[in-house]
């Protein structure tokens, strides 16, 4: 996959930069990352689990809608789906939309300078023409465990890119 470029932002992003990554996006402080029913039902049927079981162990619920839970890891938070050292996502295929929509989200548009300390695979736009080229130093010194400014604005201060009603009322309650 080449870099990706969005309507509205002045960066792009290389996907390929997640391969050497540990998982900055997925770490900082305490934050939501949503999930819906469908991302739920995926997310269990990719862990080989029910929905009751799986929302106990993965999930908490914030009013109506559910959220990933999180654990204190090193000196931060961090994404209950990090496994292993190399800190890689054990539901990457279906990762919820808000996760794949990283690092597009709209607090971003006018938060690039932490966009570029969290994520090694952000481009600038050459301004003469249409190429996308590395940013020089954008990430000579950053480490596992950074990345905390952007997940702290996008996440625990409501910003997250989408806003969908999870459907857990009484109509869709006898779908499970």
């Amino acid at each position: 996959m080449g870099v990706i470029r969005r309507v509205g932002f002045d960066f792009a992003f290389d996907p390929s930069a997640c391969r050497d990554c540990p998982g900055r996006c997925c770490r900082g402080p305490s934050g939501r990352v949503w999930v819906n029913h469908e991302e739920l039902l995926e997310i269990c049927a990719f862990l080989k689990t029910n929905p009751i079981d799986c929302i106990q162990k993965y999930f908490n619920r914030v009013g109506n809608r559910l959220s990933v839970k999180e654990r204190f890891a090193e000196d931060s938070f961090e994404c209950l789906f990090l496994e292993g050292a190399e800190k890689r996502c054990a539901i990457y295929p279906v990762r919820p939309l808000q996760c794949r929509q990283f690092p597009f989200w709209d607090y971003f548009r006018t938060h690039k300078d932490e966009v570029l300390q969290e994520c090694p695979g952000i481009r600038e736009y050459r301004k003469a023409g249409d190429e996308v080229t590395p940013l020089s130093s954008a990430h000579p010194s950053i480490g596992p465990g950074c990345g905390s400014s952007g997940r702290q604005h996008r996440l625990s201060k409501g910003l997250e890119p989408h806003r969908r009603k999870f459907p857990f009322d009484q109509s869709t309650r006898a779908e499970y």
